[in-house]
C-alpha cells in the first residue's frame, strides 16, 4: 500500500492517490473478513499441527474465537497507517500505535483479572482488550485519513475504478504478501520443531530522487544494525530478568534465557532483510523481494534449524537460525544492491533517451 500510494504522491497524481487509499481499505477489509472466517473454522487443526497439547486447544479456541473477528479492526490501521506514512508523516501512525498499545496494557488487567468492578474474563479478557485497542486505532486512523489528509472518498465507486486500483495495489501487494507468508510458514515449522523439544524511499523513487533512495536505504541498514547491537547487549545482561516476566517456572525461565542468549545475535540481519524487502518493493521489484524471502525461509532458516536441531539439540536449532539470519541478510544486501543499481541505470537511460528525443 505504501509503495502504490507513495508513487502516486511522487508523481503528483492526487486523484489517483485518493482512489488508491479508499479502494485499498476496501480490499483490506474484504480480504481480512475472508481470512478471519477461514481462521475460525481451522483453529483446532492449525494449532494441533503446530504442536499444541490437546488439553490446551479449548483455551486456544477461547482466545482465537474473539481474536479472529478482531482482525477486521487490525487491517484498517495497517492499510491506513501505511497510506499516512506514504505522505511523509511517520509520526502520526507511530503515535496511534503507541497510544493503542498503552491503552491495551491498561485494559488487559482490567478485563483479565476483573479490576474496578469489571468481570474477570481470563483469556477472553486478554483477547477482548486487544480487539478494543485495535478498534481505537481503526477510529483514529480513519479520522486522520478523512478529516486531515482528505484521502478517503466515501462516495460509491464504480467497479471499473475499484478493479483498476486493486490491480495497481496487487502488482506490489501480491508478491509482498507472498513474502510475508514465507517467513511465518518457516516460523511455523521452527515452532513445531521447538515444540518437539518441549515510505521515504518510495516517494523519492516516484519523484526520481535516486540519491535519496540510496540514503534512505543506508539509514535503514544503520538502524537495523544499531537495534541489533542494542538487543544483543541488553539481553546479554538482562535476559534472565526478561524471561522471568513470562514464567515463574525455573526450567521455563532457563530455556527462555537460553533462547535470548543466542537468537538475538541475528536480529541485526533480520532487520536488514526487512529493509531490503521494503526497498525492493519500493523500486518496483516485489518479485525479487519474494524470491529473497523464499530463499531465506526455505533454503536457509528451515534446513539449518533442522540440521542444527538434529546435531546439537535446541542449542543447535537456535544457532541454525542465527546462521540463516546472517546468510539471509547478506544475500538481501547483495540482491538489493544489484537490483537498485540496475533500476538506477534504467532510470538514467530513460532520462537520457527523453532528453535526446526532446532535443
Amino acid at each position: 500500500m505504501t509503495a502504490s500510494v507513495s508513487r502516486g504522491i511522487g508523481e503528483g497524481d492526487e486523484e489517483r492517490v485518493v482512489r488508491l487509499s479508499s479502494d485499498g481499505l476496501m480490499l483490506g477489509l474484504v480480504s481480512m473478513m475472508i481470512l478471519a472466517s477461514v481462521g475460525m473454522v481451522t483453529i483446532e487443526p492449525v494449532f494441533g499441527a503446530l504442536g499444541a497439547d490437546p488439553d490446551l486447544l479449548p483455551l486456544i479456541a477461547e482466545y482465537m474465537y474473539i481474536w479472529y473477528p478482531g482482525m477486521v479492526f487490525l487491517v484498517v490501521p495497517m492499510v491506513g497507517n501505511a497510506t499516512i506514512r506514504a505522505t511523509g508523516d511517520t509520526k502520526t501512525p507511530a503515535m496511534i500505535i503507541i497510544g493503542a498499545t498503552v491503552f491495551n496494557v491498561i485494559l488487559d488487567p482490567v478485563l483479565i483479572f476483573g479490576w474496578f468492578g469489571a468481570p474477570a474474563l481470563g483469556l477472553r479478557g486478554a483477547a477482548l482488550a486487544t480487539v478494543i485497542a485495535r478498534g481505537t486505532t481503526m477510529v483514529a486512523t480513519v479520522l486522520v485519513l478523512y478529516s486531515r489528509e482528505r484521502l478517503l472518498d466515501l462516495r460509491p465507486p464504480s467497479i471499473r475504478d475499484v478493479w483498476a486500483s486493486w490491480k495497481t495495489i496487487g502488482s506490489v501487494a501480491v508478491p509482498a504478501t507472498a513474502t510475508n507468508l514465507f517467513t511465518p510458514a518457516a516460523s511455523a515449522v521452527i515452532t513445531r520443531l521447538i515444540a518437539g523439544h518441549g515510505a521515504a524511499v518510495v516517494a523519492a523513487w516516484g519523484a526520481g530522487l535516486l540519491d535519496q533512495v540510496k540514503t534512505a536505504r543506508n539509514i535503514g541498514y544503520a538502524s537495523a544494525l544499531g537495534w541489533g547491537v542494542l538487543a544483543v547487549v541488553g539481553l546479554r545482561f538482562f535476559g534472565e530478568h526478561v524471561a522471568g516476566l513470562f514464567s515463574q517456572d525455573s526450567e521455563v525461565v532457563k530455556e527462555i534465557a537460553h533462547y535470548l542468549s543466542i537468537v538475538p545475535l541475528g536480529y541485526a540481519m533480520v532487520g536488514t532483510m526487512s529493509v531490503t524487502e521494503e526497498t525492493l518493493n519500493s523500486v518496483g521489484r516485489p518479485v525479487l523481494a519474494s524470491v529473497q524471502t523464499l530463499i531465506y525461509s526455505f533454503a536457509m532458516a528451515t534446513p539449518l534449524a533442522l540440521a542444527g536441531g538434529a546435531w546439537w539439540g535446541l542449542t543447535g536449532l537456535f544457532l541454525g537460525l542465527v546462521v540463516a539470519d546472517c546468510g539471509g541478510g547478506i544475500f538481501g544486501i547483495a540482491s538489493t544492491a544489484w537490483s537498485c543499481r540496475a533500476c538506477f541505470l534504467d532510470r538514467e537511460v530513460d532520462s537520457a533517451s527523453t532528453r535526446m528525443a526532446v532535443a
